[in-house]
């Protein structure tokens, strides 16, 4: 029995309890006032619709906040992770497929380098996969028509090396410190979003011995992001579960 590690799930709980009921309010309140126009008699056609449409978008908020901070809590308060051997190219793939239609939508160009072979990493595939899509969501979200998105794996010889660049606006300098906590925001709170996906990423990379970080140049010289991490490859795959 581990007290420590206890205390610190209770904590982690509180704080997510705590966190997700703050920011539950506003699309909270937003849905009740919206549901209440809808209940008005001889409302115009045009403002019902738009009354609607911020309903369905609140609520969609509202859904997104709730998996993801129980996603986070899962993982910071000591949800176990499989750790089996990774073939991180066929998860970058599946995750490039994914995002394809999103930046093709955008106009953005979206590119996968890889190094073969790669040695396989011990961990969770559904969470790296998750990792992959959370990043490049993040990239093409930011960026807009003629930019470029690059998914990059690279063999190194304590692991494979990840990163996702783009060639959008960049993060200002000022930001970049904070960028992985809960609901910190660098960009307009309009864009979609839970405020919760840098900070899943780095939570699930520390429960796989790795780390994130995040680069953006000066925006007077060049723009665009790097999110880039590595993944600890093992010599004994034979000792995986």
């Amino acid at each position: 029995f581990d007290a420590t590690e206890q205390q610190r799930a209770v904590l982690a709980s509180s704080r997510l309890l705590n966190d997700l009921g703050h920011e539950l309010r506003t699309p909270l309140a937003t849905i009740l006032t919206h549901a209440e126009v809808q209940g008005l008699a001889n409302l115009p056609d045009a403002t019902r619709a738009e009354s609607l449409h911020l309903l369905k978008e609140e609520t969609q908020r509202a859904v997104r906040l709730v998996n993801a901070m129980l996603e986070l809590g899962r993982l910071e308060t000591g949800g176990e992770l499989a750790q089996h051997p990774v073939e991180l190219l066929s998860l970058a793939e599946a995750a490039v497929q994914q995002i394809t239609a999103p930046a093709a939508a955008k106009g953005i160009d979206l590119a996968l380098e890889a190094d073969t072979p790669l040695p396989a990493v011990p961990g969770d595939a559904d969470a790296l996969l998750r990792v992959l899509l959370n990043l490049l969501d993040n990239a093409v979200k930011y960026s807009g028509p003629g930019d470029r998105v690059t998914l990059r794996l690279q063999r190194e010889a304590a692991g494979v090396y990840c990163a996702v660049s783009d060639t959008g606006p960049g993060i200002p300098a000022q930001h970049l410190p904070h960028v992985t906590q809960r609901f910190y925001r660098a960009a307009s709170p309009e864009q979609a979003g839970s405020g919760l996906g840098l900070a899943l990423v780095e939570e699930t990379l520390r429960r796989h011995g790795s780390a994130l970080q995040v680069e953006s140049p000066d925006p007077s010289s060049a723009a665009g992001v790097r999110a880039h991490f590595l993944l600890p490859a093992t010599s004994q795959p034979e000792e995986w579960p």
